[in-house]
């Protein structure tokens, strides 16, 4: 049977030596490109205060929503509240989506000896993951909304997710993949189209995409690396909870 995943195909050392070159490349840029929530984000500037009815807060034309005819209609106030409302509660997700990776890359740390890149990597994803929460933590506080956490059965989902950071960590590679990838492509959408994008969100979406692409690349890399190795049966299975 052909391998599920489509990888490109390469000799086999080749992955072996540019995975642990990339490696070193993210553990030195996770040193040397770090940010922090509290010191990198003017929360105290005037220009940064979370106000409702900030024109700044609208969707623009290019978001799914915003193009609607429905959302135009809406006065000035409303746009801007309906897209403020929209933002807490993605920012709230995207906690609980933190959360979920950081539990499930400690998870993967476990399962890792001593004197391996990985780990290092993994606990310098873990520490922006966590800077990332706090960061969008801030915002849903100072935004002075109260928005909710998962629904059970998502909660059990996500335990689920967790443990296969240390049983399964080529499926929770993908679902990290999952959650980055569409989050990357809105930020980069956002800074692209919205002109007069609130501040805020400038600086976290900046913050945001250049660490996520540290993580991305990570989750790509070891997918290309231990995919090819995964026996048949477990291929297969990959591809079907995948």
């Amino acid at each position: 049977m052909e391998n599920v995943i489509d990888l490109p195909q390469a000799p086999d050392d080749y992955y072996e030596g540019s995975y642990h070159k990339l490696l070193a490349r993210l553990n030195e840029a996770s040193v040397n490109k770090f940010y922090n929530a509290y010191k990198d984000i003017p929360w105290d500037d005037p220009e940064y205060a979370i106000e409702r009815g900030d024109s700044r807060w609208e969707l623009p034309l290019t978001d799914a929503l915003g193009g609607t005819q429905w959302y135009q209609s809406l006065s000035q106030q409303d746009r801007a509240n309906l897209a403020l409302d929209r933002t807490i509660t993605r920012v709230k997700l995207g906690i609980i989506f933190e959360s979920i990776l950081i539990r499930g890359m400690m998870e993967f740390s476990a399962t890792l000896p001593n004197r391996t890149d990985e780990y290092r990597y993994a606990l310098h994803e873990c520490i922006e993951e966590s800077q990332h929460s706090l960061m969008f933590q801030e915002f849903v506080n100072r935004s002075g909304a109260d928005p909710e956490g998962l629904a059970f059965p998502l909660t059990w989902l996500a335990r689920y997710i967790i443990r296969c950071g240390s049983r399964f960590p080529q499926l929770f590679m993908i679902f990290v993949l999952g959650g980055e990838e569409p989050i990357d492509f809105e930020q980069r959408n956002q800074l692209l189209h919205q002109k007069n994008l609130h501040p805020i969100m400038k600086v976290m979406n900046k913050i945001h995409i250049t660490e996520e692409a540290r993580h991305i690349s990570f989750a790509r890399a070891y997918l290309q690396k231990t995919v090819p190795a995964l026996s048949r049966w477990q291929t297969i299975k990959l591809s079907i909870l995948a």
